[in-house]
């Protein structure tokens, strides 16, 4: 059998495409890397999602039908407190619901944009457009007691810093303002110097250093630069993200001292966005992709099962 000759390149051409050849390759995926394991529960459109820490794969948890996952939260028992959107009457409603995981059941329990639940006192705090508001049953009834009062629908952003303590940030034209409140005392303190130097959406309270990892107040892709601010204002170490993308922290893991990262990229060939899945770990600086592809949004509940 006579074989065809072999194809054979100018020298110039054969360098371009040894160029081109290890371009491509570079902006191939690092060889598959195992995570530290356990799970987060993050919402997408309609559907409640579980993301794998150890491989990097999802399944889908429960559909929610006319609901539309904004936010999920840790709630009792091991519930989920969710935050979703519903068109009611042509208008667009936010509603705070408890979703029980073994039963596969959703539970809507206010109308309102946003919430956390502090186990310490088992009260929910949430912002019903207009205040923010805690919610806790009292000799079987519920009790409804008003913290703060803002202007209608400004822009809320609640952090939970312990088991009874949220941090509360209010935006609005004149700039943001920042509150902590103490849910045992009933405490409500502004912190001026705070809201000066750390910008609470897309931040994480991490407990053993008593320090948010927060960007600096404005837009979160104009500003990439996340460090640690203390409650007092006091601006700590900055960190290093693995690339030029833009990186949002979603998880903290204190056993572990890792951070959970979405990142938000491009690919060359193409303009659609993309997420990826990030593991950092804090103390080394070291990073690694564990998903290239998949949307977590802004607000998850890690479980080890």
């Amino acid at each position: 059998m006579i074989k065809p000759p072999a194809v054979q390149f100018p020298c110039g051409i054969r360098l371009f495409l040894l160029v081109l050849l290890a371009t491509m390759c570079g902006a191939c995926d690092a060889p598959a890397r195992s995570g530290p394991g356990g799970y987060l529960y993050f919402g997408s459109g309609n559907y409640l999602g579980k993301f794998s820490l150890q491989d990097g794969s999802s399944q889908i948890v429960a559909y929610l039908g006319d609901l539309s996952a904004i936010a999920v939260g840790p709630y009792s028992d091991g519930d989920l407190l969710l935050t979703v959107r519903r068109v009611v009457n042509r208008q667009d409603t936010r509603m705070i619901g408890r979703f029980d995981v073994a039963q596969n059941h959703y539970k809507t329990l206010f109308v309102g944009d946003s919430a956390v639940y502090l186990p310490d006192r088992e009260i929910t705090v949430y912002d019903d457009g207009f205040a923010i508001q805690t919610s806790r049953i009292e000799d079987r009834e519920r009790k409804i007691t008003t913290v703060y009062s803002h202007g209608h629908h400004e822009r809320v952003t609640l952090v939970t810093i312990s088991d009874r303590e949220i941090l509360f940030q209010v935006g609005g034209e004149g700039g943001n303002r920042v509150f902590h409140y103490d849910a045992a005392t009933e405490i409500l303190t502004q912190l001026d110097g705070f809201s000066a130097e750390c910008d609470l959406e897309g931040a994480l309270w991490i407990a053993e250093q008593e320090q948010v990892l927060c960007h600096r107040p404005g837009d979160p892709r104009a500003n990439r630069e996340y460090r640690f601010v203390s409650s007092d204002g006091v601006v700590g170490d900055g960190l290093d993200w693995p690339t030029e993308n833009v990186f949002l922290p979603v998880a903290y893991l204190p056993e572990k001292r890792l951070l959970v990262l979405t990142e938000l990229w491009q690919g060359r060939w193409s303009t659609k966005a993309r997420y990826g899945v990030w593991i950092y770990q804090l103390d080394s600086g070291e990073s690694y992709r564990l998903a290239k592809d998949q949307y977590l949004g802004k607000h998850v509940v890690f479980k080890t099962l």
